[in-house]
């Protein structure tokens, strides 16, 4: 079974959060179940929007990484969460957004998706960051788990009419 690609839509100024969440994601990326993929892995003198682009229309899961600077960024907002919710509505694609920080995420279209960690408590506003960047990752391990299910189960077969 191919490894499920994951790409992190994020603002840059959250890049701190993105990577201690990577780290709880350490256990799916080191034994194969996942791939991140982020801007930060373009290579020099490639067209940086079409990288963005093919990793974008590609992901098998698209996290969506929500904070403030995340909800103002033209980028962000305007480009790369459109395409994820498109891709969404047309069930090519599971898309995930994780709350880093206190903002009115329930008044954008991520109001409609079921969000992480748990509750929609945005990860800073946790006591214990690890536990909520734990909560994250176990809902991510969720959807990796009943992606593969989905991948490996058999169609069901029916009886031939005779």
């Amino acid at each position: 079974m191919n490894a499920l690609t994951l790409f992190f839509s994020y603002a840059h100024q959250d890049k701190a959060l993105q990577s201690q969440l990577l780290r709880h994601l350490s256990r799916l990326i080191q034994t194969g179940q996942v791939i991140p993929w982020d801007d930060e892995e373009i290579l020099p003198g490639v067209e940086w929007k079409q990288e963005i682009d093919n990793h974008l229309k590609t992901a098998d899961i698209i996290v969506l990484l929500v904070s403030p600077n995340y909800l103002s960024s033209a980028y962000c907002s305007g480009e790369e969460m459109p395409v994820a919710l498109r891709r969404y509505e047309a069930k090519e694609v599971h898309v995930l957004p994780v709350i880093l920080r206190p903002t009115d995420w329930r008044e954008t279209p991520l109001g409609q998706l079921q969000v992480l960690p748990t509750n929609g408590k945005s990860v800073v506003e946790w006591r214990d960051r690890d536990q909520a960047f734990q909560d994250v990752a176990k809902g991510i391990a969720k959807v990796v788990t009943s992606l593969y299910e989905a991948k490996v189960t058999p169609p069901p077969r029916f009886p031939r009419p005779m």
